[in-house]
């Protein structure tokens, strides 16, 4: 056929087995290949068993690997003088290939390697299914395992790169387990899958290898049920555990080298990577702040000091001091001492303002903090024996609004540049003075990064644009629009060639290069002498479920890591836009509620929408699971009849079922439920469903059948809330720029595109994030910029309930028939306030994580919250207390890891933390 391979074997088959003669090879060869597998064929079965190894090794690899990282995958000693030969073997026969050490094979070979592979492993595991179920066979099952395909090879492997791990479970786990389920009813796989793993704590001697992880992962492709199973004693190497529940599984004894899980965090707020890129830190929202060993990805501490949600961090320039920011709190800056461990040496209080931007000179001398309604302060460091003091050097601009402002120090450290709703300011550090302000944003500016050598600085905002500004011109003089939606969070490579910058779930990777000409693309001025550099989307990157938090690049450039809302910390290949590595949170986090009568329904982070039944109205009993979503559940709602419930999932999808029958009604699929917003509302009649959409539009569904009935427009950008009239037939709706719409219903015909009755309030440089109505419909309650609005509906008068005199992560609002309001503001505590008076009434405090979604019962006397540390809680809104609590069960809740190898202390703290026990 001329396959070039082809050619290189058969001319390698000839020097070594024919003296170099083609006519005495032609003469004595006697199968005839007709393709290249033929080929291989006569290739493969000429092979030592060394030899034989290696070549399948590199099926499972599925991509160039060193020497050393060859030889640890071997199950059984093998001298490394007969391996050396091997691959000499394998070199000349053109089998493998070398590339400065590392070994690969052609695409051709991998193909048929990974077939051998995977036929090998179904022939093992079909006979041993047929042998359990003839029992004329005896065979000594315990002893043949050692030395079987399963047990040698890895089908997955914990430590490969993420997106190596990816390809190995579409090409090697999941035709294996698509086989399995072809060939063998579900039952039969549960049970004797069930007897191997019994079998192989019979033998003498405990099989060495990787079929104890082999059988983890085909227990989770094939959706069996590994809950109470015992592996105790057996080496479980490799196995990748994020994602398993592994509830009650005995694991004594058992060895875990490169097996890898789930870490106790939740939602990452901020990131930060040490000078030396030796270190990440990262920020969550119970306050806690994690310290991670980059090379490894291992876990080495964790700072405990904040009360609330830290918002931001960053390192000094010689890595021994970090800063922290917490919402509505307090900065701290931690030293690292000489052991490594990290303590508190500086707090600075909060000036009254809600502190959550934080940011090191890069000379370390000078310390910005940035409150949301206060100037942002900064501070001058000073030490002497290890004692730190800060001394308040200035106080930059008003701040007027309540908003938190991103700042960033320009490379030389004299200029602080600051964002202020639509404007980004340049202050002069050095005498406190404002020497420039920078226009083009349509709306808040969200980050702000300077270039490496000072000349671009690069805004995103929440207009959904990045602009890249030359810093001497202060002229705009490129914007980058491709992302559509809000910009989280952005970053420049150390060395200037890459921009990473982060919206709603995706990363985009930009490009500067370098051009003969000036176009339109250009970033500076050019001259005949001077080239002109231009920008290009290199990459974008979608693995993220929700919001994307913060970016953090490695000071080589080379890796950029990202945090998100998801609980995950994902490390990426820049050059590439591969994914390297996913850390991954604890993953129990309840996300939202609704109740009704004695129903109340939780969706969680894992898709899972949960009925819970209340007991005489103060007590929680877990009933049932309703429904299982492939992804996380943005929002949930209960009809008030109590027969259907609602939900979005972060899968772009809108479902709705029959709480009688748990019978799915419809699902509707479509981007405009995407981006995380998920709020939805059922009418009073529970006939129509509205949803908040991602095209600037709230949309009305039938809840029988999912026809669409109405389309209501007015906003330029996105709607945040709604709410229906206790009538049903108006529908107000807050959106993010601060307006608050409301639409007549009652002769609307179906299918019509409603614009807007009124416009009920304008909150200047607000986002409005939740509203209600009064139980009468006479007033309509709604949370912007830090304070609770009341309305008269008819008179359109209003009083504010200044909450906290400054803006939040998020507000959260609740409203009971007795006009309590109850207010999530981004932390653990939840606020009460009376809507008549507007007073405070008090705290409730127990949460141990961000609350998350927050709801009243009929009778407005009992509040319902969910929270990140995946408790829900019932509370007595008169007395304050908590009068229950049901904790959702972690993946890891009982796994028995007493006596078990290949776990560090960090590791096996963490473990415990997540609900493993030592038995």
């Amino acid at each position: 056929s001329g396959n070039p391979l082809a050619l290189k074997i058969v001319a390698a088959t000839i020097r070594e087995l024919f003296a170099g003669d083609p006519a005495l090879f032609l003469r004595e060869e006697l199968l005839i290949f007709e393709d290249i597998r033929d080929l291989l064929d006569q290739q493969f079965v000429r092979l030592s068993a060394a030899e034989a190894e290696l070549l399948l090794w590199l099926a499972v690899e599925r991509e160039p690997v060193s020497f050393h990282e060859w030889h640890i995958n071997l199950t059984t000693p093998i001298r490394t003088q007969t391996l050396l030969e091997a691959v000499r073997a394998l070199e000349k026969r053109s089998l493998i290939q070398n590339n400065q050490g590392r070994f690969s094979v052609q695409n051709v070979v991998l193909e048929y390697t990974t077939d051998h592979l995977i036929q090998a492993i179904l022939r093992e595991l079909d006979e041993w299914i047929q042998q359990q179920g003839n029992t004329s066979v005896n065979v000594n099952a315990a002893a043949c395992w050692p030395d079987s395909y399963f047990n040698r090879f890895a089908l997955q492997k914990a430590q490969a790169k993420e997106y190596v791990r990816s390809s190995q479970s579409r090409m090697l786990l999941q035709p294996v387990a698509q086989h399995l389920q072809r060939r063998w009813h579900r039952n039969v796989l549960q049970i004797n899958l069930h007897r191997l793993l019994q079998t192989l704590q019979q033998g003498e001697q405990r099989a060495t290898g990787y079929i104890a992880a082999n059988l983890i992962h085909l227990f989770q492709e094939l959706g069996l049920e590994l809950q109470g199973l015992d592996f105790a004693g057996l080496t479980v190497w490799q196995a990748d555990l994020r994602r398993v529940n592994v509830r009650r599984v005995n694991f004594a004894w058992a060895n875990f080298a490169g097996s890898i899980f789930m870490e106790p965090f939740s939602e990452v707020r901020a990131l930060a990577m040490s000078p030396d890129g030796e270190l990440l830190a990262s920020a969550t929202g119970s306050g806690s702040i994690n310290i991670w060993q980059m090379h490894t990805f291992s876990l080495v501490d964790t700072l405990d000091g904040h009360q609330s949600t830290v918002l931001s961090l960053d390192f000094s320039l010689d890595g021994q001091l970090l800063a922290s920011a917490e919402q509505g709190g307090a900065t701290i800056v931690w030293r690292r001492s000489a052991s490594g461990s990290w303590q508190p040496c500086l707090t600075l209080n909060s000036m009254g303002g809600d502190v959550a931007r934080v940011a090191f000179s890069p000379d370390s001398r000078l310390l910005a903090v940035s409150p949301g309604n206060h100037p942002i302060h900064v501070w001058e460091l000073s030490s002497q024996r290890e004692e730190y003091a800060a001394k308040l050097r200035f106080c930059l601009g008003e701040h007027s609004e309540r908003r938190i402002a991103p700042i960033a120090f320009s490379p030389d450290g004299q200029m602080l540049a600051s964002g202020d709703h639509e404007l980004i300011h340049l202050w002069d550090v050095r005498c406190g003075t404002r020497v420039q302000t920078l226009r083009g944003h349509t709306h808040r500016v969200q980050s702000l990064a300077y270039g490496p050598t000072g000349e671009l600085l690069a805004s995103g905002g929440t207009d959904g644009a990045v602009r890249l500004w030359h810093v001497v011109t202060s002229e705009p003089v490129a914007t980058l629009d491709d992302h559509r939606v809000r910009i989280l969070d952005l970053a420049f490579s150390p060395d200037g060639h890459t921009l990473a910058t982060a919206d709603l779930k995706n990363i985009r990777l930009w490009q500067f290069t370098e051009q003969e000409h000036s176009h339109t693309s250009a970033l500076a001025p050019t001259t005949p002498q001077r080239k002109a550099r231009a920008v290009h989307l290199q990459h974008v990157l979608t693995d993220h479920a929700h919001f994307v938090t913060a970016l953090a690049f490695t000071p080589n450039g080379q890796t950029l890591v990202s945090s998100s809302l998801d609980e995950t910390i994902r490390v990426w290949d820049a050059a590439t836009g591969h994914q390297m590595r996913e850390v991954l949170g604890r993953q129990r986090s309840l996300y939202t509620v609704d109740v009704n009568g004695e129903m109340v329904v939780t969706g969680d982070i894992n898709g899972t929408i949960q009925r819970w039944h209340t007991q005489g109205k103060t007590r929680i009993q877990q009933a049932d699971v309703l429904a299982n979503c492939p992804k996380r559940i943005l929002a949930v709602a209960i009809s008030l009849d109590g027969q259907h419930v609602a939900a979005t999932c972060a899968n772009e999808r809108l479902y709705v079922w029959r709480t009688s029958t748990k019978a799915q009604c419809f699902v509707l699929h479509s981007p405009y439920f995407d981006f995380g917003l998920g709020k939805l509302v059922f009418s009073p009649d529970g006939r129509r469903l509205a949803t908040v959409c991602s095209d600037q539009s709230v949309r009305l569904w039938r809840t029988t059948d999912g026809a669409l009935m109405h389309i209501l427009h007015g906003s330029t950008l996105q709607f945040r809330c709604i709410a229906f009239h206790p009538d049903g037939n108006m529908v107000v709706a807050g959106t993010q720029e601060g307006r608050l719409y409301s639409w007549d219903l009652s002769c609307t015909p179906l299918s019509e595109v409603i614009d807007p009755s009124a416009t009920l309030d304008f909150v200047e440089k607000g986002s409005i994030t939740g509203v209600h109505f009064a139980a009468d419909g006479k007033q309509v309650i709604y949370s912007a910029n830090g304070s609770i609005f009341v309305m008269d509906v008819n008179s359109r008068k209003r009083t504010t309930i200044d909450l906290f005199g400054t803006h939040v992560w998020n507000v959260t609002l609740a409203l009971s028939h007795e006009n309590f309001i109850a207010i999530d503001t981004g932390g653990a505590q939840i606020s009460l306030y009376n809507a008549t008076s507007g007073t405070a009434m008090g705290l409730l405090q127990g949460h141990r994580d961000a609350v998350q979604d927050l709801a009243f019962d009929a009778t407005g006397k009992l509040l319902y919250s969910v929270s990140l540390d995946g408790e829900i809680r019932v509370w007595d809104v008169m007395h304050q207390t908590c009068l229950d609590v049901m904790q959702a069960e972690s993946p890891y809740t009982g796994m028995n890891i007493m006596g078990a190898t290949g776990l560090s202390e960090m590791r096996r703290s963490a473990l415990r933390t997540l609900g493993a026990v030592e038995l």
